[in-house]
C-alpha cells in the first residue's frame, strides 16, 4: 500500500511540475510547462530587476508545487478505499515482527500518519470534490441482512 501511494505522490508530482532537467550550467532546473529563460552570455552581470523577476517565477513554480502537494495528500487522506484499508488492517490486530509472535507492534495507519507528517509541515490537504447522485428508492438495493 505504501508502495502505492509512493508511485501516486511520485506521478502526480511528476505531471504537475515536476520531472527537473538539468539546464546549462549555474542555471538550475527547467519544470515542464515553465518557460524557460532567456539565456544571457556567460560575463554579463544580471540587473536586480530580472533577478527579481527570477525570484517571482520561482516563487510561483513553488506554489504550484506545494498546491499539488497538498491535493495528492488530500487524495490519499480523504479516499474511501484507503479508509476500508484501515477499517480492516484494525480488525486484524496486532502486526508481528516474525513467525514467533514475540514482538507487536499496532498496525501504521496512512491516513493518520499522512495527517500527522502534513500538521508538522503546516501543510493543509485539499479534501477532493464528491459529486452525489440521487438514488431512486425502487433502485436503490436493501443491505445484506447479517444471519
Amino acid at each position: 500500500m505504501l508502495r502505492f501511494c509512493a508511485i501516486v505522490l511520485s506521478l502526480s508530482l511528476a505531471v504537475c511540475a515536476f520531472p527537473a532537467t538539468p539546464s546549462a550550467p549555474g542555471r538550475g532546473l527547467v519544470f515542464l510547462g515553465a518557460e524557460k529563460p532567456a539565456a544571457t552570455p556567460p560575463n554579463t552581470p544580471r540587473s536586480a530587476s530580472s533577478d527579481s523577476v527570477r525570484l517571482l517565477r520561482m516563487e510561483r513554480r513553488l506554489k504550484v508545487v506545494e498546491q499539488a502537494l497538498a491535493d495528492v495528500c488530500g487524495a490519499l487522506v480523504y479516499c474511501d478505499d484507503v479508509a476500508l484499508l484501515e477499517r480492516e488492517a484494525c480488525r486484524m490486530g496486532p502486526v508481528f515482527l516474525d513467525g514467533g509472535f514475540a514482538s507487536s507492534r499496532r498496525p501504521l495507519l496512512l491516513r493518520k500518519h499522512l495527517l500527522c507528517v502534513l500538521a508538522e509541515r503546516n501543510i493543509v490537504p485539499t479534501p477532493p470534490m464528491h459529486t452525489w447522485t440521487p438514488v431512486r428508492l425502487s433502485d436503490a438495493k436493501p443491505p445484506p441482512s447479517k444471519l
